[in-house]
């Protein structure tokens, strides 16, 4: 069987969101919004990955080629209707309320913002001490590369509502570029240090590449929508830390965790596990294109696999909500189903009741109903995403501090079309969704 057919419905995909953009910067106001965010991740996830491993690289990221035409029709046509829903929406006009004035919006933001911390870094004390300690904390690169067994406290629950750090730190990075209010600059750049601090704590306790990552991404595109342009050196230099830090960024949490927990040598440390994943990975060509292969190996799976797991009908929506709480709570009223990631895993790997492998958006829909749902999914998600963008676009207008939410958010939008997993993602949104809330309902007095 040959790949003409898949290569070319790909390629034409690339061509497609290309163009789309090339136009959007040629007639828009913004240089992105979350079509755009949704576009580069969808890029990368179902065309130009697909591509390199079919023509470039001797690698194999999936069984056979049997359903290779079909995902290419899927990813091509699921990818016309989260257009059609973007479009759709377009033409959609909602009244809303006067908004306040764009000083007492600042001041309100700034002041929120200053709470939302103060509870942030107190749940984390709480988190830190239910671990053992800092130094048991920032050992989370041990027990997620499974070199040793960390125990994670029983206020581990609690991380999922501090994962608002990265957001306030945005709020405050804001502030501190816009040069806010004179006198209070230097309040400002003590609150920004202080919540940075926070979230690269977070980071280091998670042993995260891709929050370290989302973090100072986040901070650059705030730093686009305030000042309206795109610096070259910053630009550049953050890529090539980026791709340093996706080569050498387990090697760098494993260091640390090493250090701090078995006071062993930093260094040694970081050449060891540095030596594992080179005899473990033949090549890095792929450095890129394999964090990216996930979303096209579910597809896959929840292709091959259709008649060996029921349709969710997008339950997991529903219950991503529930799971920010115990599962020790809600247990008592109710089952909860296994994740997305779970079913995801297991027919990737074949290992029963394991999890890790997010889905990615087209596979969480058609796990959800099919190929209907696939469709069904990307159209309500353009829809989703086009309001989002329009009211968050509306309200920047009125005051500069909404490029923080607008960022936020754009980013969040184009991550989950390559991760895919409600049940993850709202530990990553609650938080933001409740402090924009606070917002609108909250009053708050300057006196």
């Amino acid at each position: 069987m040959t790949l003409t057919l898949a290569l070319t419905l790909h390629v034409l995909l690339a061509v497609e969101i290309i163009c789309i953009e090339a136009y959007k910067r040629k007639k828009g106001v913004l240089y992105f919004d979350f079509l755009t965010l949704a576009n580069v991740f969808y890029l990368l996830s179902y065309s130009m990955t697909p591509i390199f491993y079919m023509v470039f690289s001797e690698k194999k990221v999936l069984p056979d080629v049997l359903n290779a035409d079909y995902m290419s029709a899927v990813s091509f046509s699921s990818y016309q209707f989260l257009l059609l829903g973007w479009l759709f929406s377009s033409g959609v006009k909602f009244k809303t309320k006067q908004p306040l004035s764009s000083a007492v919006l600042e001041f309100k933001w700034l002041k929120l913002g200053v709470i939302f911390l103060c509870v942030t870094a107190f749940l984390m004390m709480v988190v830190v001490a239910g671990k053992g300690g800092i130094t048991n904390s920032l050992g989370g690169a041990l027990s997620r590369y499974s070199f040793e067994d960390i125990d994670s406290g029983g206020f581990a629950f609690l991380s999922r509502l501090t994962n608002i750090a990265p957001f306030l730190t945005s709020i405050f990075f804001y502030f501190l570029i816009k040069k806010y209010n004179g006198q209070a600059s230097n309040v400002v750049r003590i609150l920004f240090y202080v919540s940075l601090s926070l979230s690269l704590f977070q980071v280091f306790s998670g042993a995260s590449r891709g929050g370290m990552l989302r973090l100072f991404l986040l901070l650059g595109l705030v730093y686009v929508l305030v000042k309206n342009r795109i610096k070259l050196m910053p630009t550049v230099l953050m890529l090539v830390l980026g791709f340093l830090f996706i080569l050498y960024g387990k090697q760098t949490f494993y260091a640390v965790s090493n250090s701090v927990m078995n006071n062993e040598s930093f260094s040694e440390s970081f050449v060891y596990l540095n030596d594992i994943r080179i005899e473990a990975e033949s090549s890095d060509s792929d450095v890129i294109f394999r964090e990216f292969a996930h979303p096209y190996i579910s597809l896959d799976a929840a292709v091959r696999h259709n008649y060996h797991y029921s349709y969710t009908f997008f339950k997991d929506f529903l219950w991503s909500a529930l799971r920010v709480l115990p599962s020790r709570l809600t247990s008592l009223f109710v089952e909860r189903p296994a994740p997305i990631n779970v079913t995801n895993t297991t027919l990737i790997t074949g290992v029963p009741e394991t999890g890790g492998i997010p889905p990615g958006l087209i596979a969480s829909f058609y796990y959800a109903l099919g190929i209907l749902g696939a469709f069904i999914g990307c159209f309500l998600y353009g829809v989703l995403g086009q309001r989002t963008n329009a009211w968050l676009f509306r309200m920047m207008n009125v005051s500069g501090v909404y490029c923080v939410p607008f960022a936020f958010f754009s980013y969040y939008y184009g991550f989950f079309v390559a991760n895919g997993d409600p049940n993850v993602y709202i530990y990553y949104i609650l938080m933001p969704m409740v402090f924009i809330l606070s917002v609108k309902l909250i009053r708050v007095s300057r006196a």
